[in-house]
């Protein structure tokens, strides 16, 4: 009994017959004393207590599992195999994919609305991407939450709520009127009640009969009175129709009944009725009274019987069984149906099929009444009228005496299909991480040897690769210091210019400049195109070693015209900067064409000497006359003479110098340009040039075999540490899994030890 019904029956009036003169006084009538009621009472209350505290263990224990899972989904690079796609399940790490038993889901059902009503939705969720099924998953398992913290309040709350739903006019009102024996509710044949109504005993409220109605973005407190408006119990017919005004009506109401027969007076818990809006007056109402179920502990559903099951209904009752499995069913209006037994089959089939739970108990579960002819005294001799009575029996016994099965049988019913299905989650992805697991152990002892081995025969190609460039390079640059220094040695023979006389000397001096220009240019083409040669030779080679070992590489097409373009050029250019000058048109210096001279006139003498015996004769004659001969030239003839000696002197040697034009100019030029060359080593840098841009272009493909090498064995480490680490995370993984595995074996065990008298579990 709960303590503000204790408190309540203290506060009744003394002269008034107490509860227990009336059971006493019943006691004839009902086979049973006010002792054996209490003790009956007090049995169930033990075994009530018993059990809630088995469920309210097991609810803790389901929301730290929960919690614990729902962190691990939502941390980042966690495995988590969806149980919601198809039977073929695709491996974390590999392409491959295996079949597995796919695990029913009882609570955790990810559907589009409330449920997939066909299998083309279901085909859709199962289609839906792994990280569809995680993000579901966390919006559902917030939902599980929330509802856990509901049925963990439901479970110790002592009273218990009625929801009294149905269709729309299905008479809900009227059944709610019946019920408290008073016509509170307005009865019609249009939709009545549009406000939810909540009717309880008026011992909460001083025994006063009265209505508070609750605004809308108000939380009903009793004790507030700012959360809500009184009214008295004669505007309750007025204040159902203003959905406007108030989001929800509490009704206070004494029925005048005693504990034995009053549903909400009945000395055992706090009841209250909850009178809904129909389902299909309208889409919010519909969704309004789907989210008031779950917060109910008993669903009292009115059918109308010349109606049957409607499709809201029919949807409704779906979601209601995945966590109740004991439905109360009342077909109302029984008395206007003719064929009334067919009638009964036509909807005890439909249970069956909605509720089978219900309809294996459907002798206490499901009555066929009229609440119209149970209203009217005068009816009493009508088949029909004592149903009421039988069925409000069976209410009450479902609700008070049998309150394991109205309000913890629900609890138990979700907490084992919750248990079931992480379950069945953890089973899942322990399968599919044995699998994953025996993949990679693989995967990581095929991976070493190969590295190692792969490793080794590349370096050595690359080793190979780097050899053959500096062995190119090298025979490049000395050939080209050869092919140079030999081209610059033979500058002053250089004869293939035709001298065109004196007038056009100059002209002769350009054309041999630019002609040895050109000569060296021609020697360092040549140089040049013996280093394109080599360097194509060496690239081939390296590119034929790159097909060999990358055959699925890009290799770009190697152009060896582009190499050296313009560069010669520059290099020989600044050398030829000069302009001509006189003195590159004389070469006074005569020592090699006067010692050629005096060895010809020594040779000359010697043959005369030898031929003529009056050359010493001639000899002698000189020696005798010579001193008067150049005595004659101190004398004043000399002076007179010596202009035009001067002259013809200066005519011969002008003579000499245009005759050796030919000789000089070149010789002069040549020099020049060699000293030039040799005083900036030419040779040295230019072979060293080509050698150094041989390098690099061979150092472009070089570089792509050992960046190719280099990324291979980056992705071959990158594979293995990464497959070390995926190891790692799987193993971690499946450890998680196991260990949630065992302690929800452990959950489910002790949440099956809740043994309820007629609720056998289904799943």
């Amino acid at each position: 009994m709960s303590e503000k019904t204790s408190q309540s029956l203290k506060k009744q009036d003394a002269s008034s017959v107490s509860e227990d003169d009336k059971l006493n006084n019943q006691e004839g009538v009902n086979g049973m004393s006010i002792q054996n009621y209490k003790d009956e009472t007090n049995r169930q209350q033990f075994e009530y207590n018993q059990n809630k505290n088995v469920l309210l263990r097991s609810i803790h224990v389901l929301q730290d599992l929960l919690s614990e899972l729902n962190e691990y989904v939502t941390m980042q690079g966690c495995i988590f195999h969806s149980v919601w796609g198809s039977e073929r399940t695709k491996s974390t790490f590999s392409n491959e994919t295996f079949e597995l038993d796919v695990p029913k889901m009882n609570i955790l059902t990810l559907d589009l609305a409330l449920h997939a009503k066909s299998e083309a939705d279901e085909l859709i969720i199962g289609r839906l991407g792994s990280e569809a099924h995680e993000s579901l998953l966390k919006v559902y398992f917030e939902k599980v939450n929330r509802h856990l913290f509901s049925l963990y309040s439901r479970v110790e709350d002592t009273s218990s709520k009625v929801l009294i739903t149905g269709d729309l006019n299905a008479g809900k009102s009227t059944l709610c009127n019946a019920l408290v024996h008073r016509d509170i509710l307005p009865e019609d044949q249009q939709p009545c009640t549009e406000v939810f109504c909540e009717v309880l005993d008026a011992e909460f409220n001083d025994k006063k009969d009265c209505v508070h109605a609750v605004p809308h973005g108000k939380t009903y407190s009793f004790t507030d009175s700012s959360t809500y408006v009184i009214f008295p119990i004669e505007d309750l017919k007025r204040l159902v129709y203003e959905t406007e005004n108030w989001s929800m009506l509490k009704v206070y109401i004494d029925d005048g009944r005693p504990a034995y027969e009053s549903l909400l007076h009945n000395g055992i818990t706090d009841i209250a009725l909850i009178d809904a809006p129909g389902l299909n007056t309208d889409s919010m109402k519909t969704t309004s009274v789907f989210a008031c179920q779950e917060e109910i502990d008993v669903v009292v559903f009115v059918v109308n019987a010349e109606n049957h099951f409607t499709l809201s209904a029919t949807e409704f009752l779906k979601n209601a069984s995945t966590e109740k499995s004991h439905i109360f069913i009342i077909i109302n209006k029984f008395d206007n149906i003719r064929d009334k037994e067919r009638c009964k089959r036509l909807i005890l089939d439909q249970i069956q099929n909605l509720s089978p739970e219900t309809y294996a108990d459907a002798k206490d579960l499901v009555h066929f009444v009229s609440c119209r002819v149970a209203a009217d005294s005068s009816q009493k001799d009508n088949p029909i009228y004592p149903l009421f009575y039988q069925m409000e029996n069976s209410l009450r016994t479902f609700v008070l005496e049998n309150r394991s099965k109205s309000k913890l049988a629900p609890v138990r019913k979700y907490l084992v299909g919750l248990l079931l299905d992480l379950t069945g989650i953890c089973d899942y992805n322990l399968k599919c991480m044995d699998k994953d697991l025996s993949y990679l152990h693989n995967k990581i002892s095929d991976l070493s040897p190969r590295f190692r081995s792969s490793k080794h025969q590349e370096s050595q190609v690359s080793q190979k690769a780097e050899a053959l460039v500096e062995s190119t390079v090298q025979s490049i640059t000395q050939h080209a210091h050869v092919q140079l220094e030999t081209a610059i040695e033979h500058l002053n023979s250089f004869s293939s210019v035709k001298y065109s006389g004196f007038l056009f000397a100059y002209n002769y001096g350009v054309s041999v400049r630019n002609a040895m220009q050109q000569y060296l240019e021609e020697t360092l083409l040549e140089s040049e195109e013996f280093a394109r040669r080599r360097t194509s030779e060496t690239v081939q080679y390296i590119q034929e070693n790159m097909k060999e070992n990358f055959s699925d590489a890009l290799i770009p097409v190697f152009r060896s015209h582009q190499m050296f373009v313009r560069r010669h050029q520059l290099q020989l250019q600044k050398h030829f900067r000069f302009e001509l000058g006189i003195l590159d048109f004389i070469d006074l210096d005569l020592t090699e064409r006067l010692g050629t001279w005096s060895a010809s006139v020594s040779t000359i003498l010697l043959v005369l000497g030898k031929t003529t015996p009056s050359f010493t004769v001639f000899t002698s004659l000189v020696e005798k006359f010579g001193l008067s001969f150049f005595d004659f030239f101190k004398t004043r003839t000399l002076q007179n003479l010596l202009i035009p000696v001067l002259g013809l002197t200066g005519i011969a040697v002008f003579a000499y110098v245009v005759y050796d034009i030919p000789r000089a100019l070149p010789l002069k030029i040549s020099e020049k340009i060699k000293n030039s060359l040799r005083e900036t080593e030419f040779s040295h840098n230019t072979s060293l040039w080509i050698g150094t841009e041989s390098r690099k272009v061979l150092n472009v493909p070089l570089n792509d075999l050992r960046k190719m090498f280099q990324h291979r064995w980056d992705e071959q480490k990158e594979t293995i540490a990464s497959t070390e680490n995926e190891l790692r995370i799987c193993q971690r993984a499946h450890k998680f899994f196991a260990e949630m595995n065992k302690r929800l074996q452990q959950a489910q065990r002790k949440t099956l030890t809740v043994h309820l008298e007629g609720c056998e579990m289904k799943y």
